[in-house]
């Protein structure tokens, strides 16, 4: 895969996240100005994470579009910046970070749900949503733990491949997992089957990523900078996914936009001088 090729598979990721991203506040105007639709009767009060489990209510859709906005433009934002500073770079490791980023524009998604429930639809889409957004779950972690083994020292020169495979496993577990179509958590998700074991895998993946990271912090300072700025963005991706709550999605916002900015910049720093 030429640098020519991943640039343009990044501007196609670009605009389409800036097309979620447009849709997300078009679904805050929509609730802000109509108020909450009937069906959102089917909203579950309980969301569950592992073997934690929190009460909220309804009103906490609105918070969870806010937040959905808060992901979608940072992952935006944050992939125009990177692809901006690494224009002419041909890091693996940046490439694949960047492309973790861009995943998560698709957990913008979820805005859809809100525009499905007020036409009453059938759920048979809401469950093509879901799906959707649990294969970028999966894609992103798989290329951030790429990202990772790259930093660390992995000389594997087939990028295609990489993302041929993380894209099909992620494509087959988000075909095959079963939804649960009879309620819709408040982070406007259906819940699926295996909830608790996918949770844990998207987990043990990131801290593989972040441990793999950690590796390299014996190359100075710079590299220790990137290793916190990878966990910065892996805990702000957790708390705009699963929190609906003015304090979460702030904290996960500013961790998220801190964690891809510091990675950006030490990156940066780093490549100038190789």
């Amino acid at each position: 895969m030429t640098l020519a090729t991943r640039n343009n598979v990044l501007m196609i990721g670009i605009v389409l996240s800036v097309a979620v991203f447009g849709l997300s506040v078009y679904m805050l105007g929509l609730v802000a100005i109509h108020g909450f639709s009937p069906a959102a009767d089917s909203f579950q009060n309980v969301q569950h994470w592992l073997i934690f489990q929190w009460k909220t209510t309804h009103r906490a859709l609105v918070w969870t579009i806010v937040g959905i906005g808060v992901l979608s433009v940072s992952s935006s934002i944050g992939t125009i910046f990177l692809r901006r500073y690494f224009l002419k770079v041909s890091a693996p490791d940046v490439f694949f970070f960047t492309l973790f980023v861009l995943s998560l524009s698709l957990s913008g998604l979820k805005s859809v749900e809100v525009y499905f429930l007020y036409l009453n639809l059938p759920t048979f889409y809401g469950d093509v949503i879901t799906r959707a957004i649990y294969f970028g779950q999966f894609f992103g972690s798989f290329c951030l733990l790429a990202s990772s083994l790259y930093a660390a020292g992995v000389q594997y020169q087939k990028y295609a491949t990489v993302l041929e495979v993380a894209g099909l496993v992620s494509f087959a577990v988000a075909y095959l997992v079963p939804v649960d179509s009879l309620g819709i958590y408040p982070n406007l998700l259906y819940p699926v089957g295996n909830e608790s074991t996918i949770d844990t895998i998207l987990l043990l993946t990131s801290i593989l990523s972040i441990l793999s990271y950690l590796t390299t912090i014996s190359g100075g300072g710079t590299k220790f900078s990137i290793a916190v700025a990878v966990t910065l963005v892996v805990v702000g991706r957790g708390l705009l996914f699963y929190l609906s709550s003015p304090p979460a999605i702030i904290a996960g916002g500013l961790s998220l936009a801190g964690g891809i900015a510091l990675y950006g910049i030490r990156n940066y720093e780093l490549h100038l001088w190789m």
